[in-house]
């Protein structure tokens, strides 16, 4: 049965590897924990058996709220596709309720520190160089995500529009304009690559032997740049976070963003204006000449 639910996950739902790979892996940690404290399958279990992995989650791994309402989302979906071809099969996550989860704002790098990485930061002169200092002008200036970026193909710029076709989740496609400086870079990045690999089609981003980029090497090559900032974290979507974030700052309106972004929902893109909030009472607070004056009269 976990076999089709993942066949069900990607041929009919058209859910991303990465989304598959994470229903697969929830799905055989708790049929593991089924059969090694219950010796039983993920067919036979009851919410009481439930109930005890989720404690176990909590008090022997220390499991964070977010990604045991994951797990629970991830067997939710799998026993509802079960019981369609077994309608009387048991549902342990009835009466079950995620843990709620602490809204956590965006991790943002500031537009100045940004422009002195992009400006001002010395790049190799060579093809990885070239590629490098693109990737990270890509997703800042796009706000795309790292498996939209290692998708991308020559064939997906639209000379003549200034922009790019990006294939989102569920193969959601988007046209995202392209700033001068951007398109200059990426035709100048076009002839390096014609010499590098001898032909200009096939993925925008590849490795010296001309093989795709693997999005583990993108997430490498983003982790080492933004350790010249002064962010904590440092990974693709922090990029794509700041890109939102600065977007709105200067103005631009949220349903914009959110087609930008290729968000399915405004909800999701709403989360920017918390992030924005917060630093306009952070100024308010440093700058106003009353924000620190005693309440006590």
């Amino acid at each position: 049965m976990h076999k089709r639910f993942l066949q069900y996950l990607s041929q009919q739902k058209g859910f991303s590897p990465h989304t598959i790979l994470a229903y697969e892996q929830d799905l055989e940690q708790w049929s593991s924990y089924l059969l090694s404290t219950y010796e039983m399958n993920s067919l036979q279990a009851k919410t009481e058996q439930m109930r005890s992995w989720l404690v176990c989650l909590v008090e022997d791994y220390n499991l964070a709220a977010s990604s045991i309402a994951r797990k629970i989302s991830s067997l939710r979906s799998f026993y509802k596709f079960a019981r369609k071809h077994l309608p009387d099969l048991s549902d342990p996550t009835s009466g079950i309720r995620a843990p709620k989860i602490g809204k956590r704002l965006p991790t943002v790098v500031s537009s100045e520190e940004l422009r002195i990485l992009l400006d001002e930061l010395e790049f190799t002169n060579d093809f990885n160089g070239k590629r490098d200092h693109l990737i990270l002008e890509v997703f800042y200036q796009t706000g795309m995500r790292r498996a939209e970026l290692v998708g991308l193909e020559w064939k997906d710029l639209i000379i003549d529009q200034h922009a790019i076709r990006v294939f989102g989740k569920r193969s959601k496609e988007r046209w995202i304009p392209l700033s001068s400086s951007l398109f200059a870079e990426l035709l100048a990045f076009c002839e390096s690559y014609e010499n590098e690999v001898g032909r200009k089609d096939g993925p925008i981003f590849i490795q010296k032997n001309g093989r795709k980029l693997d999005p583990k090497i993108v997430y490498e090559i983003v982790n080492h740049y933004l350790s010249f900032t002064h962010s904590e974290k440092r990974s693709p979507h922090v990029l794509r976070h700041s890109f939102a974030t600065h977007m709105l700052d200067k103005g631009a309106d949220l349903q914009s963003i959110k087609e930008l972004l290729g968000h399915s929902s405004l909800a999701a893109t709403q989360v920017y204006t918390h992030t924005s909030i917060e630093r306009i009472k952070s100024v308010y607070n440093q700058a106003h000449p009353r924000s620190h004056k005693s309440k006590e009269l």
